[in-house]
């Protein structure tokens, strides 16, 4: 990757009546995103985005890899890294709960470097 590069993370969860979702120790799956989101930009800047999509609201239509992922057994939230030009990218992770260090692990696997902070 070049350093004008874009790595996206797309999360997809599902909306949740009780506030909270398992394995995020009271938060809810969109409010871990958040966290993580937050942390990653102040790791690498502009170099990463994330976004987070509410499965089978958002997603029918725009994103049939992560429906694809579903109808073959994974369960949300699911986490997809891609390059930034549209591409879902790979399945980092699905039924588990969302890892900020994995997620930077994969990140920096594909070449980002932290911003500098000068």
């Amino acid at each position: 990757m070049n350093e004008d590069s874009v790595v996206t993370v797309r999360v997809f969860g599902v909306p949740t009546t009780s506030g909270c979702d398992c394995g995020t120790q009271g938060r809810t799956w969109r409010e871990a995103t958040e966290w993580v989101a937050r942390s990653l930009k102040t790791r690498f800047g502009e170099q990463v985005r994330v976004e987070y999509f509410y499965l089978f609201l958002d997603t029918l239509d725009a994103f049939p890899q992560a429906m694809d992922a579903v109808a073959q057994g994974a369960q949300p939230p699911l986490v997809f890294i891609g390059d930034g030009q549209g591409h879902l990218g790979e399945l980092l992770s699905a039924g588990e709960r969302i890892s900020g260090p994995a997620i930077r692990k994969r990140v920096e696997a594909l070449g980002l470097k932290a911003a500098n902070t000068n």
